[in-house]
């Protein structure tokens, strides 16, 4: 079983950097049946950043245990986030973001029981 890409297409992700996030954000997003009849939904957000220091593209990673998939936000059991910056040589912009989140890594297993140990993948 894999992860399931739920778009082919980047959709625009919004404001989702808080104070630090500068351009828009786009992002992926996949999801997997866990036990019990569950979905898992992972969405890895894009976007330029500054604050202390030089500008960046970070990722946002949300993990989240729903059970409608078409509408996880509404329906979410339990969510944890993930950040780190990407490396990226420049330039910093809408479109750096939209390429990030294009080629976005699909999610592993192993990273869905480090940030959801509670929730387990079936299959």
């Amino acid at each position: 079983m894999t992860w399931q890409r739920v778009a082919l297409d980047i959709v625009e992700g919004g404001g989702v950097g808080g104070d630090v996030q500068i351009s828009e954000s786009y992002c992926a997003q996949w999801t997997y049946p866990l036990v019990g009849g569950l979905t898992a939904v992972v969405t890895r957000y894009y976007y330029t950043a500054s604050g202390d220091g030089p500008l960046r593209l970070e990722e946002q990673t949300e993990y989240l245990a729903c059970t409608d998939p078409s509408d996880p936000g509404s329906t979410e059991q339990a969510a944890d986030y993930g950040y780190r910056t990407v490396p990226w040589a420049g330039p910093f912009d809408d479109a750096a973001a939209r390429k990030a989140a294009a080629n976005a890594p699909e999610p592993t297993v192993t990273e869905w029981a480090g940030a959801m140990p509670h929730w387990e993948v079936a299959g």
